[in-house]
């Protein structure tokens, strides 16, 4: 079972410190959509779609979409962070990277170009 308080918690840390990360950084580049994926399915943390993740991650300040196929699945989580190139992926790969450190094993990075 997934402790859902924990993931809210992990979350805002994690959006902070991607602010933190990106104070004073010019935003340049390609503009883009990158995040976080938290993996689901057998053997993840996050055994599968779960309506109680979504609204943890909403809690959390963020949002997120269910994203499927073939072996890749979970939840993209969109940081509210601001800017739209270089500073969203920077924020991204500190809050990932927090995620990460907090236990979360099944977070790895989201990489799409508009």
């Amino acid at each position: 079972m997934i402790d859902t308080a924990k993931l809210t918690t992990d979350i805002r840390d994690a959006i902070a410190k991607g602010r933190e990360a990106i104070v004073g950084m010019e935003d340049n580049g390609t503009c883009n959509f990158d995040g976080v994926i938290l993996s689901t399915g057998k053997g993840c943390q996050v055994g599968r779609q779960n309506a109680k993740v979504q609204a943890a991650i909403k809690a959390a300040g963020a949002w997120a979409s269910f994203k499927g196929s073939g072996i890749s699945r979970g939840y993209v989580i969109s940081l509210p962070v601001g800017g739209q190139g270089a500073t969203r992926t920077k924020a991204a790969e500190v809050a990932c990277e927090h995620l990460r450190e907090a236990g979360w094993s099944d977070v790895s990075m989201w990489y799409q170009m508009d």
